[in-house]
């Protein structure tokens, strides 16, 4: 594999002309084909059924304007245990 990127790469250097514009062609291809083939794009995901679900779903009916909100877990250790390991041990 690595012999093969090496020549790869010696091609490249070799004919940087040719592997600029099939580098610009092979991004003019892709980019035309992103814009006339794209799908729509969704921002809402759900599986019906599941617990969350239908917790999502009350929440929605009883309290709209606390739907679709952000929470953020916070785990602590013990504090007899700590943390005795990498990054995590400067932290606490």
């Amino acid at each position: 594999m690595a012999s093969r990127l090496y020549a790869l790469g010696r091609w490249a250097v070799r004919r940087r002309g040719r592997f600029t514009a099939v580098r610009l062609l092979l991004l003019a291809v892709v980019g035309g084909l992103g814009i006339t083939v794209h799908g729509k794009v969704a921002s809402d995901f759900t599986v019906p059924g599941i617990e969350s679900q239908q917790a999502q779903d009350l929440l929605e009916a009883k309290f709209p304007a606390a739907a679709g909100g952000v929470i953020r877990v916070v785990y602590t250790a013990p504090a007899a245990r700590g943390c005795s390991f990498g990054p995590q041990r400067s932290a606490s």
